[in-house]
């Protein structure tokens, strides 16, 4: 029985040497060179339990050739090396292998010094572990992004006793930490254990189903998956909905070191009206706010929207769910809406992006929006406005009133399409005034950059209704400071109601997968002028006749003005844009420089409040999420 369990192994390597032979890649067990390596010291570790899928090949040459580059063996079965693996499979089942092998560690990878065999009978039992007694060696950190993630892991694994997880992309371990609520701080034993635990589960499924056939590390995947489900409900189910929900994100860990990007849609089609619409009933919606319409503008303007798809649509049956704050209470609230009928749900913050993915990831039958500016989502579709077109109008207004040459421009966070809205502010200034300068500086950072100079005599006010603590949204727009107080000259509309009654009929009529394919299909509704859904409204400040220009460059946006077209040169000179060329949505949403006219910069992300870096780490710009 032991020597046909050999033989299947055998098989198995055989056919691994003949695959990556065809492959041109070296079909067996990689050696670590020590000459080729610069090694800034060594350090000795106690006998832990290592992952086997990290176990990546032997210390010197001396038996390369008995395994296959997988660890299988490929000596004929008669030999004397195949009678001590079969000894030892058998000493596997019987007892478990207990003696500890031998290895170095060498940028998270483990490369065996004594015990090939051990390790080759338990990956061919696709156990998780196994027991080892490890001599790191610890590089020169040349700083490369390898060897970044490799220093963050060794001291994370100081505070946290993970040494199991290996993570290949920098600040990794400060994504697991905001995951996990950890506040980079040491992590306590029941955190330890419960982390230790899924991990165990996560990695068995994660290599059963194929993972490592995939580029995405174990250790990335898993993160992945935290990010989406979180930690909490481990405990609560089985192997079997946890597979399940592997499975619901497995095209995430596919495209890995990609992410899932949404197709952007920027125009609206005229809706088609389907005859089968009749035959499946009226869609039902629910909406999902954080806080409530008396204290906050950003949800009484959503509401608004509801409103107006109740008067355009009466036969739509759509319900609020107000002031729900936590993860908890939007999985909650999501949950009670699909119970009650509702197959259709809106969450009207970037705040709920999270839960969002989760629950779409759970519920592919739920047609999920929510409401921000995030192509890499999946497993839902975001909505947001284009506001760097209104912001882009009051920035030529800005440009024609100033008298000093010097405008403000306040700031909130700098996520996804917030830059895009800085530099078209700046940009419009610039157009009706070459000599405008834009003094950036941001409200939700610890301390105030004090870029702003004292003679500035307009200052844009930024923001969007995500902590009102932070700032208020009475606030927000283009205020006139000539006569030494704040005279408001312009502020942003966003007409809710057109997009959700264009989604609600589109879903009604069928097209909710003919316009992008499959369903799963992630798609960010990225509407503007054009679509009437963003717009900008002017006060008796503004003189009649920049009015009238204003009224010719709304209209041109509405039939395809860019503002982002032909030359553009960020702040250190480089062209970020050329003569005849115009910027993609893609760009514009993930731009992470500034104009030329624009005198500050983006800090990085400690130099936010708490508050402030929650909101970031889901939607921050990359340059910014990276900064930690």
């Amino acid at each position: 029985m032991s020597l046909e369990v050999y033989e299947q192994a055998r098989k198995i390597g055989l056919r691994c040497v003949k695959t990556r032979a065809a492959e041109g890649l070296d079909p067996y067990l990689p050696a670590l060179e020590d000459e080729k390596l610069k090694i800034l010291k060594t350090q000795e570790l106690p006998v832990t339990a290592i992952p086997l899928d990290r176990v990546t090949g032997t210390r010197t040459r001396g038996r390369t050739n008995s395994f296959a580059a997988d660890f299988m063996p490929l000596l004929e079965p008669a030999s004397e090396f195949a009678g001590k693996w079969t000894r030892l499979y058998e000493a596997q089942l019987e007892e478990g292998i207990r003696e500890p092998i031998l290895c170095v560690e060498y940028l998270g990878h483990f490369y065996v010094q004594e015990g090939n065999k051990r390790v080759s009978v338990l990956k061919y039992l696709k156990a998780p572990e196994i027991m080892a007694k490890v001599t790191r060696l610890i590089p020169e950190n040349d700083h490369s992004p390898e060897m970044e993630a490799y220093f963050e892991s060794l001291e994370a694994q100081a505070k946290t006793g993970a040494s199991y997880l290996h993570f290949v992309t920098p600040g990794s371990w400060k994504r697991l930490d905001f995951v996990l609520g950890a506040d980079d701080e040491p992590w306590s034993e029941k955190m330890r254990e419960d982390v230790r635990s899924a991990w165990n589960r996560f990695s068995q499924i994660f290599l059963k189903l194929g993972g490592s056939q995939l580029q995405i590390p174990a250790g990335d995947a898993f993160l992945l998956f935290l990010e989406i489900y979180g930690l909490k409900d481990f405990d609560d189910i089985g192997n079997g909905e946890l597979e399940r929900q592997i499975r619901k994100v497995w095209a995430d860990f596919s495209v890995w070191p990609e992410k899932p990007r949404a197709a952007v849609e920027t125009d609206t089609e005229e809706d088609r009206k389907s005859l089968l619409s009749r035959l499946y009933g009226e869609p039902r919606a629910a909406f999902i706010y954080r806080r409530d319409p008396e204290t906050s503008a950003w949800t009484r303007h959503h509401e608004q929207g509801r409103a107006y798809l109740n008067r355009e649509m009466p036969e739509v049956d759509t319900r609020a769910w107000f002031e729900v704050n936590t993860p908890e209470q939007e999985m909650a609230a999501m949950e009670e809406a699909v119970k009650k009928g509702y197959d259709v749900i809106f969450t009207t913050s970037p705040e709920m992006l999270r839960s969002s993915i989760r629950f779409g990831a759970a519920h592919p039958e739920i047609k999920m929006f929510n409401c921000s500016l995030n192509t890499l989502t999946g497993h839902i579709r975001t909505y947001f406005g284009r506001r760097y077109e209104s912001q882009f109008l009051s920035g030529l207004i800005a440009g024609i009133l100033t008298v000093s040459g010097h405008i403000g421009y306040l700031a909130d966070y700098p996520i996804y399409g917030n830059i895009a809205s800085l530099n078209a502010f700046a940009l419009g200034a610039l157009m009706t005034n070459p000599e405008a300068r834009v003094y950036l500086d941001w409200s939700t950072t610890k301390e105030s950059a004090g870029h702003i100079p004292r003679d500035t005599d307009l200052v844009f006010i930024a923001g969007i209704d995500f902590d009102p603590n932070v700032i208020t949204s009475r606030e927000f727009g283009l205020y006139d400071l000539r006569e030494g107080k704040f005279v408001k000259v312009t502020y942003d509309l966003e007409y809710w109601g057109q997009f959700y009654t264009k989604m609600m009929q589109r879903i009604r009529n069928r097209r909710w997968y003919e316009e992008h394919g499959e369903a799963g299909q992630s798609v960010n509704y990225w509407w503007g002028v054009s679509n009437g859904m963003i717009d900008l409204e002017m006060t008796k400040v503004v003189p009649e006749q920049t009015r009238r220009l204003i009224g010719i460059v709304r209209e041109n946006l509405r039939h395809g003005l860019h503002p982002f077209r032909d030359e553009l040169r960020d702040q250190e000179g480089q062209i970020r844009c050329r003569q005849g060329e115009t910027l993609s949505p893609e760009q514009l949403m993930d731009m992470d420089w500034l104009l030329s006219n624009i005198i500050g910069s983006i800090p990085g992300l400690d130099d936010f409040t708490d508050e402030a870096t929650g909101v970031i780490r889901t939607h921050g710009i990359s340059r910014v999420k990276e900064s930690a």
